[in-house]
């Protein structure tokens, strides 16, 4: 869209078209919702936006924006409403924002969500070491290996303590930063 197009459309409500993914800070996917998105201001580069319910805001680019469709069901009086046909997909994350290119305008881009996590593990004195995974499910498989050439996995009793915990569970406890872990949801 061209800097005339922008103009235009500064003070409209506009729904993304692909709508933007809510990733929490887990990584998980949330339900998709449909925000109305205020075209605030023309900036230099394109278009300065703001989500009207979480309050996220980003500059788009003019070649993020293939077209805007008005939607004359939600439009009354001066107030516009429309549709905003992307070629990106937003992700929102936390309180920032990330961008993947779209190469179908309007089509949704799969979200990267983590199913995996990984870390160390070992203090020299526990012997019940519970991994927060966050990965919103007890449906995980486990891996324990040794940090140190050959790097052999470990055999321990595993408890799916929780859908955010597992706790690892030692006859001695391990040194410090013994043991790599791996925990992934199936």
């Amino acid at each position: 869209m061209n800097r005339k197009g922008i103009k235009k459309l500064i003070g409209s409500r506009v729904q993304l078209v692909p709508v933007a993914h809510w990733i929490d800070d887990s990584g998980r996917l949330l339900e998709q919702i449909n925000d109305d998105w205020l075209v605030e201001s023309e900036t230099n580069r394109g278009a300065h936006i703001i989500n009207l319910r979480s309050g996220h805001s980003t500059e788009l680019g003019f070649d993020h924006i293939h077209e805007f469709t008005s939607n004359p069901d939600r439009s009354a009086g001066e107030a516009r409403f429309g549709f905003l046909t992307l070629k990106t997909q937003i992700s929102m994350i936390g309180d920032s924002l990330s961008f993947s290119p779209n190469s179908r305008p309007g089509e949704p881009v799969p979200a990267v969500v983590v199913t995996k996590k990984t870390g160390l593990l070992g203090d020299g004195s526990t012997t019940a070491i519970v991994v927060n995974h966050n990965l919103g499910t007890q449906a995980v498989s486990t891996c324990l290996y040794s940090a140190t050439a050959p790097y052999a996995e470990v055999d321990t009793d595993v408890e799916h303590t929780s859908i955010n915990t597992v706790t690892f569970i030692f006859a001695v406890a391990p040194t410090v930063g013994q043991y790599n872990w791996v925990i992934q949801a199936i």
